[in-house]
């Protein structure tokens, strides 16, 4: 009773009290506290936040709580650079030994769930370091370490360790990255997604900027998951590897791999993402992780691919550009997956984009092939190439057709 601890130089990572209640903690020494705000309110260094500066260093685990509390009430941190000058880990591995009862969850950076409902608009550079042992429990929408980002940057950050759930827009990173680009992007060790639709190994829903050299490699226990089937009506799933949700218009997404596995119970099932969505341009893609659609719906199951679910052919065209898949695909119902498994087929039967796949329009009939030459002939097209499931059908000529 009544003892103060001293954690400077402790090897253990917690404490847990399991007899009485007076116990001073020092030196922003987190215990075992029952929910995230009292986490927040144990651990914060009160001086780290200044409202007039433009660039800040993140040290250690109480500059990252007052970085939290900041962006979640007074500060969206617009044209201003985070950096995190060591590594951080949120002591949530092992929640049982951090809290009785219900785990400790942690809230979200650019929390939509509360208050002010700030997005993060600043740029988050991690410099190379890494972020450990993320937990997120409940159904809340748009979450992950960063709930609703925009008009920013994430970058040169490593996540390890991740359980991360909810309904609509989840992902490790970010549930809803939107208009923040994403750049050297590492997610590894252990990693659980769960949600209900718009998931994603680092992202979950909306991607509309750039994202480039983004890795998750992780073991082999790891998974993202997606149940879109509520009180018996089945909605869009939208689950990839790395993005649910990319939107549309001319984003690109190089260097991407991920060898996690994904399950989605209806269809939009990517092993990489769920949508590649017209006008956006996909280079130096690899999955080598397992994708199962779950579906017993023959044409759900179509929407089923190694590198994405479905692609959208309502605008400009979707291209694919050294890309490949490695994994195995399968679904509820035996079918024969579209383009050689490596995309699913298109979101529209009356679209008139067109996916390209490493320079060749892919065309899954003659007639199909036929209907597209004619029109790129009568637009003034030369020299098009064409594939149909992978095997090249030839060239088109428009001198000689």
């Amino acid at each position: 009773d009544n003892t103060i601890i001293d954690y400077k130089g402790a090897d253990t990572d917690y404490i847990k009290v399991t007899d009485g209640t007076n116990v001073t903690i020092e030196n922003n020494f987190v215990g075992p506290i029952d929910n995230y705000d009292a986490f927040l309110g144990q651990i914060s260094d009160d001086t780290w936040y200044d409202a007039t500066k433009t660039e800040l260093a993140i040290e250690d685990v109480a500059d990252f709580a007052a970085f939290i509390e900041a962006a979640n009430s007074v500060d969206n941190f617009e044209g201003k650079t985070l950096k995190l000058t060591g590594d951080i880990d949120l002591y949530f591995e092992d929640v049982t030994a951090l809290a009785d009862g219900d785990p400790i969850t942690f809230r979200p950076i650019g929390d939509t769930q509360y208050g002010a409902k700030k997005p993060f608009k600043g740029t988050f550079d991690g410099q190379g370091h890494k972020i450990a042992n993320l937990l997120i429990t409940g159904k809340n929408s748009y979450v992950g370490l960063f709930g609703f980002t925009t008009d920013g940057e994430i970058k040169n950050l490593v996540v390890e360790n991740a359980k991360v759930s909810g309904r609509v827009g989840v992902g490790v990173v970010a549930g809803s990255p939107y208009t923040s680009k994403f750049n050297k992007i590492t997610v590894q060790g252990h990693v659980e997604v769960n949600g209900m639709s718009y998931v994603g190994g680092v992202g979950g829903r909306n991607a509309y900027a750039a994202w480039e050299d983004i890795t998750v490699n992780v073991d082999e226990t790891s998974y993202v998951k997606a149940n879109s089937i509520e009180n018996g009506t089945a909605y869009r799933t939208y689950v990839g590897g790395v993005v649910g949700f990319n939107g549309e218009g001319g984003h690109s997404f190089k260097n991407i791999t991920s060898n996690i596995n994904v399950e989605g119970s209806t269809c939009d099932v990517g092993g990489l993402f769920g949508i590649a969505h017209y006008g956006n341009k996909f280079v130096n893609c690899v999955c080598t992780g397992n994708v199962y659609n779950y579906s017993t719906i023959e044409d759900d199951a179509y929407e089923t691919g190694g590198l994405a679910g479905v692609w959208h052919n309502g605008g400009a065209n979707v291209e694919f550009t050294n890309c490949k898949f490695e994994g195995t695909l399968s679904a509820g119902t035996e079918v024969a997956f579209y383009n050689n498994g490596l995309v699913g087929r298109s979101y529209s039967k009356t679209g008139t984009g067109k996916l390209i796949i490493d320079g060749a329009v892919v065309v899954n009939s003659v007639a199909e092939f036929v209907a597209l030459a004619k029109a790129d002939i009568e637009a003034g097209g030369t020299e098009l190439a064409y594939t149909a499931l992978g095997a090249n059908v030839g060239s088109l000529d428009g001198t000689n057709f």
